[in-house]
């Protein structure tokens, strides 16, 4: 749990101060493509994290081929009940997509999995370029 400490303004105070040092939701993206992307191609973890506050952002990490995630924002934020939370979101998702194993799906959309690499690689300029809304 390593965030760089960024500077941010007050500007009530006129002063520099640091800004938030916990994770947003919707961080997850970046990681997320990385991810995805050498899932596979290293015998070293890649662990999912930063962004990751409730039960889809871990089940999008193990879609994208993570072994395991960090939570440690949402902890700070939400306490340690949150981790009871986002398992019971992943049970339930599970459940109704028919997997009864992390196996049975983790790395599904992983870069090398079919044809999402080419997808993952371009996507951001499909998006800035092309007028992709999704």
């Amino acid at each position: 749990f390593n965030r760089y400490y960024s500077p941010d303004i007050d500007t009530e105070k006129l002063s520099v101060r640091s800004a938030d040092i916990f994770s947003q939701p919707g961080e997850y993206t970046l990681p997320l493509r990385w991810v995805s992307l050498l899932s596979g191609k290293t015998a070293l973890p890649l662990i999912g994290s930063s962004g990751i506050h409730d039960g889809q952002g871990v089940i999008k990490m193990l879609l994208a081929g993570s072994p395991a995630v960090e939570v440690v924002s949402a902890l700070y934020r939400h306490g340690v009940k949150r981790i009871t939370e986002m398992n019971a979101e992943l049970t339930t998702w599970m459940d109704a997509h028919g997997y009864s194993t992390l196996d049975d799906f983790r790395g599904m959309l992983a870069a090398n999995a079919g044809d999402n690499r080419g997808a993952l690689e371009r996507f951001h300029y499909m998006k800035t370029y092309g007028g992709a809304s999704e």
